[in-house]
């Protein structure tokens, strides 16, 4: 009895005992002279405060951040005013925003738990053995490019681990980077783990043609195949139409075994993505190093640009075209960026209209370079081209360049693959719904996944993202949009609905001809060859697809464009081909937008 007592009266004292920071706070402080600089430098001085310095005593006019606990707060506050000390209050009260973050690394916690590091939580804090278990995964997936080293012990005990990744050689000259040496600045740790996974290298894009009806339902079974962790970049259509899935290195062969025991034939398109993606960025950086352009006339249509840019750009032609070109936001992405839509239009007050967009997803990056170009092509060809400026005097053009943007920034900040919105999806560590299948025409049927994770996910429900809904409300809204063009890349394709439902649309005779002469014109430029026809048939089901609503709604000339290549690059269509793309682009949009404004309904 007595032994169960001292045990208890122990926890409680360790209850207790247990460290708290509420009431605590943390201020800031900016000396004026050196006087008041020696004054906060003489630790002796204010000892008796207890303060934590947070970020150190610097230089006149340089911030000191100092958390005060509460039982000196007053007491220090006082000295500070007797010193003429001018302060302010940063964090109201630590416990507070601790209690959150904690919070958070709980409701993560509750999560379903990562198998691999492609679903590992990059987006929280994490505790060291998961930390542990992060470096274990990534080794097991990576043994051809990372090992786990132990350089010695903590004095707890604990293992120092060194990440090393090496293609090989030995003693060769290296990088050493580390976090989290100041333990409690969490945020470096946390920027570890980020830097250690984001990489492509080794990770190869197979293009697989199936030859028979069951092969074609081996590689439209998901679940079979889920463990190889593919990234489909052109799904399944028929027989003998090529797929594309990037594959990780740490599943490679064991796919292509399982390719082989299938003999479903397969080439390799890509040989390391990664190789790809560093010529892609270091064209980026060189092209950044040039002068910043002024106005549009100087802009670099031939590189691929960063959101900031992209907004930069659309500002700049606002400012040069103020009699044809206004800039309106339509709402907001779930990171708070801005939907900008560009507005061409002669005057008049709710003209027909025709809308295009592109970078819905936000990996097809010749789309929003295409969109750049476009723009700048509406307002150099109006009053020089006949056929365009009779169609603006009439019509007005919306013109929706970075559709995605959180994904778009996401793509050039941390993963140049990422799909998908980036809202995150409740219950799961996978962020982001596929906004080409969160609309209200046959959402939900088979053409898009109910997992969060998917890169199909359709969402909750329909119109759930605020990037597609504020689109279907500026749609509802305007009232008289008679074409709908979305651009996506790629596979060379110019589509129009159904892609949830293999029944013809009323309008098929028509969309189709047209269709065809759209892609005849592109041809014309540099013989690049289009397939064409509605969704389900050229290209794959699809569900809760933006074309789809938009022909429900009335707008009869609805399609969506897969842009250049044919799967040699992929998403990763080189620079050198973004003018080339766009041109030939055009004169397809140029027979829709003609055959729109010549036919009237």
């Amino acid at each position: 009895m007595m032994r169960g007592l001292i045990a208890f009266a122990a926890l409680f004292v360790a209850v207790l005992a247990k460290e708290t920071f509420e009431g605590h706070q943390v201020l800031r402080i900016v000396p004026k002279n050196e006087l008041q600089l020696a004054l906060l430098k003489n630790q002796e001085e204010i000892v008796e405060f207890e303060l934590d310095v947070w970020m150190g005593v610097t230089g006149v006019s340089y911030p000191v951040d100092v958390r005060v606990p509460p039982h000196t707060l007053e007491s220090f506050k006082s000295y500070l005013d007797s010193h003429d000390l001018e302060y302010s209050t940063m964090i109201e009260d630590v416990q507070a925003v601790l209690d959150m973050e904690r919070e958070q690394m709980k409701s993560a916690a509750r999560l379903v738990q990562p198998r691999n590091t492609d679903s590992f939580d990059y987006a929280n804090y994490h505790t060291l053995s998961e930390i542990y278990s992060f470096q274990d995964m990534l080794v097991a997936e990576n043994p051809n490019l990372v090992s786990k080293i132990v350089i010695g012990q903590s004095y707890e005990g604990r293992p120092l681990n060194v990440l090393k990744f090496s293609t090989g050689g030995s003693n060769r000259p290296a990088i050493w980077i580390d976090t989290g040496i100041h333990s409690r600045e969490w945020v470096t740790q946390a920027s570890g783990l980020w830097f250690a996974k984001k990489t492509f290298e080794g990770h190869q894009v197979l293009r697989i043609v199936p030859k028979n009806e069951l092969q074609l339902a081996l590689l439209k079974n998901q679940e079979e195949i889920v463990e190889f962790e593919l990234d489909v970049w052109m799904g399944v259509t028929g027989v003998s139409y090529p797929v594309d899935v990037r594959v990780p290195p740490h599943t490679l062969e064991t796919f292509k075994s399982y390719l082989d025991s299938h003999d479903l034939e397969y080439s390799t398109m890509i040989e390391d993505v990664q190789a790809i993606l560093d010529m892609e960025r270091e064209q980026m950086k060189s092209a950044a190093r040039l002068v910043q352009p002024r106005n549009t006339d100087s802009f670099d249509y031939a590189n691929y640009h960063t959101l900031s840019e992209i907004y930069s750009f659309q500002d700049m032609l606002v400012a040069e075209n103020p009699n044809l070109v206004s800039k309106i936001v339509i709402g907001q992405s779930y990171e708070g960026r801005p939907l900008n839509v560009l507005k061409f239009s002669t005057g008049g007050s709710n003209r027909p209209a025709i809308w295009i967009d592109t970078g819905i997803h936000s990996r097809e990056w010749v789309t929003q370079a295409s969109g750049l170009w476009f723009a700048k092509k509406i307002v150099t060809d109006y009053g020089k081209d006949s056929a365009l400026t009779a169609i603006l005097n009439n019509m007005d053009i919306f013109l929706e360049i970075a559709t995605n943007p959180d994904g778009y920034y996401f793509t050039h900040t941390s993963d140049r693959m990422w799909r998908k919105t980036r809202k995150p999806n409740p219950g799961y560590s996978c962020y982001g719904v596929d906004p080409n299948r969160n609309w209200n025409a046959g959402f939900g049927l088979p053409g898009a996944s109910s997992y969060p994770c998917s890169e199909t996910y359709h969402g909750p429900s329909a119109h759930s993202e605020s990037e597609v809904k504020s689109i279907v409300d500026f749609v509802k809204s305007h009232g008289n949009i008679k074409a709908f063009i979305s651009i996506h890349a790629y596979s060379q394709m110019l589509m129009y609905p159904y892609g949830y439902t293999t029944t013809p649309v009323k309008d098929q005779a028509e969309l189709h001809a047209l269709a065809q002469k759209a892609i005849t014109d592109l041809a014309s430029l540099y013989g690049t060859r289009y397939r064409y026809g509605s969704i389900i048939n050229v290209i794959y089901q699809a569900s809760g697809s933006t074309v789809d609503w938009t022909y429900e709604q009335g707008i009869k000339y609805s399609y969506t464009f897969e842009l250049r290549d044919t799967g040699s690059y992929g998403f990763l269509l080189p620079a050198k081909q973004i003018i080339p793309t766009a041109e030939e682009t055009w004169l397809a949009l140029m027979a829709l937008m003609d055959h729109t404004y010549k036919n009237p309904y």
